[in-house]
């Protein structure tokens, strides 16, 4: 296969349920990989792959014309076919979109290698769903190896077990963040680390969905009490003039006003910003589309509300039809006068109707 590479038109390649375990089969496969001129998108399904395989894809990333690469389904990747790997997927000239669906399970060298290469990214899209728990360092390193990354514009992460020193990083980096998309579903993140998001200064649009707050313990305290006076003077300056004037609270922290336009959120995550004056950091929000959760409490939603600080807020639903036939109290806090004249889309999930 390597030796006819070159001479292939294959523009796609899908992979399911096979394994290429064996050291002189794996290196042919990434160079065969590397060197097929017009394969522009790349599907590895439950693959096997022996480690020579990500070591000779490092090799040849150079010549590689791939434009997507998704990988499904991958069991444990060792600690230096991980380094490749992430060395690979930033030296490749033309890759934009990256998706790692359902438990890839990468270890720490993969994100510590992201971090060293990443200024040499062309990725415009990131998708990452369900690794396992990803520690303290290389959290660090994710966090700002996609912060720097030169043209990554959108980014999704579901199921995603971070640690703190992830949110840490982007507050941080904030000032080189290039992301205007990003999507949170499943993941762990607390009032500190909302802030950090909210205060990303070219971040248009946020979803955020299904989120639970991490337990309080000692050290993650000590390590929030230490975030909020980590940030420089210099980063500061530099996030106010990115930003524009804000308010108070959010400048003691280091951050500003929010240029969100668009804001997806559940009530797990509306609680949350009730604990913020989300009015005074995203002042710009003209678009708000709320999911409404099967497990909902009515006085939660009338607890967190925010909306009523807008005036001029685009209302989007999405929700369970039975759930908002059958609950008289949801129609009295969403339909009121005030809401309804917002109300400009209405998406019906997970519905039978008869």
């Amino acid at each position: 296969m390597a030796s006819i590479a070159p001479q292939s038109k294959l523009q796609r390649l899908c992979m399911q349920n096979i394994g290429v375990t064996n050291r002189v089969g794996a290196q042919k496969f990434a160079q065969s990989i590397c060197t097929m001129p017009s394969l522009e998108c790349l599907t590895l399904c439950d693959v096997a792959m022996a480690p020579d395989f990500y070591s000779s894809l490092q090799h040849s990333s150079l010549s590689c014309q791939l434009q997507r690469l998704r990988h499904y389904y991958v069991g444990p990747v060792g600690p230096a076919a991980s380094k490749a790997y992430g060395e690979s997927i930033c030296t490749m000239p033309r890759l934009q979109e990256l998706i790692l669906y359902n438990n890839v399970e990468l270890a720490d060298e993969f994100y510590i290698a992201l971090q060293g290469s990443s200024l040499k990214s062309q990725l415009q899209m990131l998708y990452h769903q369900g690794s396992p728990p990803i520690g303290p360092a290389a959290s660090q390193a994710y966090g700002k190896s996609i912060s720097v990354m030169p043209r990554l514009q959108q980014m999704t992460f579901v199921d995603m077990k971070l640690a703190d020193e992830f949110y840490i990083a982007l507050q941080e980096s904030s000032p080189k963040f290039q992301i205007q998309r990003l999507d949170l579903i499943g993941v762990n993140m607390s009032t500190s680390d909302l802030q950090s998001i909210l205060c990303l200064p070219r971040l248009s649009s946020l979803s955020v969905r299904k989120v639970t707050e991490p337990p309080v313990t000692l050290s993650s305290r000590l390590r929030r009490k230490f975030r909020r006076s980590k940030v420089p003077s210099s980063v500061q300056a530099k996030m106010k003039t990115e930003a524009g004037k804000g308010h108070k609270e959010g400048f003691e922290s280091g951050c500003g006003r929010s240029p969100l336009v668009h804001l997806g959120v559940d009530v797990r995550f509306l609680l949350l910003l009730k604990q913020i004056n989300v009015a005074s950091l995203c002042p710009n929000v003209e678009k708000v589309t709320l999911y409404l959760l099967r497990e909902m409490h009515i006085p939660d939603l009338q607890q967190a509300w925010p909306l009523h600080s807008h005036s001029d807020i685009e209302l989007c639903l999405t929700l369970d039809l039975k759930q908002f036939r059958e609950c008289q109290q949801l129609r009295q806090v969403l339909l009121t006068p005030q809401n309804v004249t917002k109300l400009s889309h209405l998406k019906i999930e997970d519905a039978c109707v008869e």
